[in-house]
């Protein structure tokens, strides 16, 4: 089974660099073209029919600037770290008022009013899990956020959440993983490609 892991293209808080931004950010127009470059590179290839998106407003323009398919479901289990109170704080104004929150990262310290990477993290993998046993099986992609794709990551290769900072995958990204088994890690059969 192979998981496609598509990040959306570059949205207003991404543009706007703010911490999350909110679920109702819309693609900008460089997202929109990084979406339609990876459509490009993605032709001629057998996709997944099965086509899940988070509940964010980016990744079902995404999603439909990729396929003419609808996305087969919409899941918050998939959405963006909740960082509740500062989502749309620039990274400036967070980093300055929050001085210790990455340069002394825990994985269990949560966003001011929001969620931790820990919550992320299992929220991520419970639903993933589920796919990955589902009586549906065969590839299936997901296009999501940069935090949902790095817990996937973390999950699959069994690194601690400590290091969650480490993947960070660029919008507009493609990155694909074969499952032989669920008891075995994943071979990673493209990572981070746009």
């Amino acid at each position: 089974m192979q998981l496609y892991l598509i990040r959306h293209g570059e949205s207003e808080g991404n543009a706007r660099k703010l911490v999350t931004g909110s679920s109702n950010d819309r693609l900008t127009t460089k997202g929109k073209e990084q979406i339609l470059n990876l459509k490009l590179l993605l032709n001629g290839y057998t996709l997944p029919k099965r086509i899940i998106t988070s509940t964010m407003l980016r990744t079902i323009e995404t999603s439909l600037l990729l396929s003419a398919l609808p996305a087969e479901a919409e899941t918050s289990a998939i959405n963006e770290t909740d960082a509740g109170q500062v989502s749309e704080w620039t990274l400036e104004e967070f980093n300055r008022q929050y001085t210790d929150f990455w340069t002394k990262f825990d994985p269990d310290r949560k966003f001011p009013g929001g969620e931790s990477h820990r919550e992320l993290y299992n929220r991520v993998v419970h639903y993933v899990k589920g796919q990955l046993d589902t009586e549906n099986g065969g590839d299936f992609m997901m296009i999501c956020h940069g935090g949902t794709i790095s817990s996937i990551f973390h999950w699959a290769y069994n690194i601690p959440l400590d290091y969650f900072s480490r993947f960070i995958v660029d919008n507009g990204s493609l990155s694909v993983l074969e499952f032989t088994s669920i008891y075995k890690p994943p071979v990673l059969k493209a990572f981070n490609i746009k």
